[in-house]
């Protein structure tokens, strides 16, 4: 049995892990476009800042692919794919052959057709040889000021690694708020907040109308939309992304938004499965097919996937949409449905002076959405809640004051799994370690006598 897996991320890993260890003689491959070993994306922006090192971002031991008897093809990208002859033609022109393969593409940027895009100095912020290169050019001393065009996900990661790397950073986004597809207008301006305090200058409502540079000295400033002139000497695309759809293009593989799996994973074509950011799949809090790219998604996907392609039949009960970043000491988190629709419920708990802003959203008693900014101690539990779709009206009102109520409430529902025992834990994904987790009657009495101070 060959399984062929086409993407070395978080989801292409998961496979792997899944199949080798329910099929320890099978053949398994990986496809990577990047030359790299398996890294963390969202490591990336910590890399430029200087906060990690290149090695430290491996998402997995150097030894993983042969301790885990994983060939790889690195550094060479699928070119086309004939589900009719089970085979996958790389860029070299040499083909594989499958017995089942996995579609782990992931997402790619998109950028409007702005003039002096190609000019030396303008990035994407997407990959490891991206990083690398916006890395030289800073040393290089080209640069020492940085204009990051858009301020979604990728562009405020952008802002927060330029101005660990010391450089003054101008962000610009077109629409009226930042981060307006994940946070809500209130958590959108404590963001901006943040950010301004940690020295980047926000531009909203702006857009940038022409790069300017030569292809000698590479880009030399921006012209926004109402003509102001912004000197710079780096400049970082990051306007969207997209499920990276080119391989399924001319395929009989149905898309959508994304590859249209069902709940196994497996597409309309027997043998061919798709996960991760490439692939819509069921979004709990919508109770619709969506794509909902993410790193924990991402993973957890390519582990079912690789379950359900080596034959032990696993069902996905479902995503959400999940963000989660560190700003300049905060934190911000987002998660499901952030926007109400009439007869929704919410709470909020807000305090201004502390740059603490939270937000629950509940539909019929269920906990579909939650934002919260600097404060995210009930994050777990919001998690837990959200993709269990629990009935939750016992913690409405608990759950942003983390009183009594809160502890009783969720000791009640994983009681059965800590209670009155010691439970051996798996090996981690980072230590072949194994650990013991206890039961601490006392330490939860202590918690639920605790009162919430801001």
């Amino acid at each position: 049995m060959h399984y062929v897996i086409i993407g070395n991320s978080a989801t292409g890993v998961g496979a792997a892990e899944s199949i080798r260890a329910a099929d320890k003689s099978a053949t398994i491959t990986i496809i990577g476009d990047e030359p790299h070993h398996v890294y963390s994306r969202p490591l990336i922006s910590h890399y430029i800042a200087g906060e990690v090192a290149a090695d430290e971002m491996r998402y997995r031991p150097a030894d993983f692919y042969t301790r885990r008897n994983i060939e790889t093809r690195l550094g060479t990208r699928a070119e086309s794919l004939d589900v009719d002859a089970h085979a996958v033609t790389l860029a070299d022109g040499k083909a594989l052959h499958y017995d089942k393969l996995l579609i782990a593409t992931g997402s790619i940027q998109k950028f409007p057709p702005v003039k002096g895009r190609e000019h030396p100095g303008v990035f994407d912020f997407w990959t490891r040889a991206h990083a690398e290169a916006i890395r030289e050019r800073i040393r290089a001393k080209s640069a020492r000021v940085a204009v990051v065009i858009g301020a979604g996900l990728v562009g405020i990661q952008a802002a927060y690694g330029l101005r660990g790397a010391g450089l003054n950073v101008v962000l610009v986004e077109l629409l009226p708020a930042i981060l307006s597809r994940i946070l809500d207008t209130p958590a959108a301006a404590y963001a901006q907040a943040i950010l301004e305090q940690g020295g980047v200058r926000v531009l909203t409502g702006r857009s940038v109308a022409e790069i300017l540079g030569t292809a000698d000295e590479g880009v030399t400033g921006v012209v926004l939309d109402n003509g102001e002139k912004i000197d710079c000497g780096l400049v970082v695309k990051a306007t969207g992304v997209a499920p990276n759809l080119a391989l399924v293009k001319d395929t009989p593989i149905r898309v959508n938004m994304g590859i249209v799996v069902n709940e196994y994973f497996e597409t309309n074509i027997p043998g061919v499965y798709a996960a991760g950011d490439v692939a819509e799949t069921y979004d709990v809090t919508r109770g619709k097919l969506f794509v909902n790219a993410n790193w924990p998604n991402a993973h957890a996907q390519g582990r079912i996937a690789g379950l359900n392609m080596a034959g032990h039949a696993t069902a996905y009960a479902g995503s959400i949409g999940m963000t989660s970043m560190p700003l300049f000491g905060k934190a911000i988190v987002a998660q499901g449905i952030v926007e109400p629709e009439p007869g929704d419920e919410v709470r909020l708990r807000e305090s201004r002076e502390n740059q603490i802003y939270q937000k629950l959203v509940f539909r019929r008693d269920r906990l579909i959405g939650a934002v919260m900014v600097s404060d995210v101690s009930a994050v777990g539990l919001v998690n837990h809640l959200i993709q269990a779709q629990k009935p939750a009206s016992a913690v409405k009102d608990a759950l942003l004051s983390l009183n009594a109520p809160y502890y009783a409430a969720r000791r009640a529902w994983f009681k059965p799994e800590v209670e009155g025992v010691n439970l051996p834990w798996r090996e981690s994904l980072s230590s072949p370690e194994r650990y013991e987790k206890h039961f601490d009657d006392a330490k939860w009495a202590e918690r639920e006598r605790d009162e919430r101070k801001w």
